[in-house]
């Protein structure tokens, strides 16, 4: 509350009454004059007495601001080593798994695959794992199909001087609608998934693409690696870790993976699920 000082009652100048007595309205006037200057000078009292309250609640307000930012400084760090602790369970729980399943396998509880198609590295999508093998041929004209779609993928094979024949290619199909628009194709053209047997063939496919443009046939298609929609659903959701640090986040072979720096002796982190993303956000 703010204390107002009361205005003291001036009194004139024994020198100036003297000079004033007899001039009863100068004396008056002189009176209200100094009247007003006290008023004013009390005035001006109260005001910096006020400000000085002011003063004083702001460095109080202050203060608090500051106690506030220290305690949500300490809840951020509790917060951060509860999200890192949470990411280390994770990643026992996986090792435990793999561990078990390992362990399963050795005792003969789980048989192991022996086809080689099973074991290609980088195969990190459950239930894709064929896609791995597989490429994407774009801008092929529908007249094309008056040929047999392995015998075109074969074709493209030649015109790259590899040695490709339709016993390498697990299958060759039109790809659905939807593909269409993600890749901005005319509607008189299309799009073939072409799945091989073996991975290092869709890798020499893919490396020597290039060659294939030189053919007047095949001048305006285009060969990709091949994203299923699963993996390129998780691979955009994946994107947001380089908000949080990660140096890179891309997808190859059909499997999404993530680089905290872009070092070569960096390794690669295989990115499963969207829960992985979550547990990945504070880990770096």
């Amino acid at each position: 509350m703010l204390l107002y000082c009361k205005i003291p009652t001036a009194t004139m100048n024994p020198i100036a009454e003297k000079y004033t007595n007899n001039d009863p309205l100068l004396k008056d006037y002189i009176q209200k004059l100094i009247d007003n200057l006290q008023f004013e000078k009390t005035r001006s009292e109260n005001h910096l007495a006020k400000n000085r309250q002011l003063k004083d609640k702001v460095n109080q307000l202050e203060n608090e601001i500051k106690t506030l930012k220290l305690k949500k400084e300490r809840l951020e760090q509790i917060n951060d080593k509860l999200q890192r602790d949470m990411t280390l369970i994770q990643i026992s729980q996986k090792s435990n798994a793999i561990n078990i399943n390992t362990q399963a396998i050795a005792n003969g509880s789980i048989t192991a695959s022996d086809d080689p198609a099973t074991h290609n590295a980088g195969n990190c999508n459950n239930g894709d794992d064929d896609d791995s093998n597989c490429i994407i041929v774009k801008g092929l004209h529908k007249n094309a199909l008056a040929s047999s779609l392995p015998g075109i993928i074969v074709d493209m094979g030649r015109a790259m001087k590899l040695k490709l024949t339709k016993d390498d290619l697990k299958r060759v199909t039109i790809m659905k609608r939807k593909f269409y628009e993600r890749h901005n194709l005319e509607t008189d053209t299309m799009i073939l998934i072409v799945q091989f047997h073996k991975l290092d063939m869709k890798v020499d496919f893919l490396k020597h693409k290039e060659k294939c443009k030189k053919h007047p046939a095949y001048a305006s298609v285009n060969v990709e690696d091949y994203v299923s929609e699963n993996t390129y659903n998780l691979c955009q959701y994946a994107k947001i870790l380089k908000t949080y640090g990660y140096a890179a986040v891309y997808w190859r072979n059909n499997c999404v993976y993530a680089k905290q720096t872009n070092s070569t002796d960096c390794k690669e982190i295989p990115i499963h699920s969207r829960s992985q993303v979550d547990a990945l956000k504070f880990s770096i």
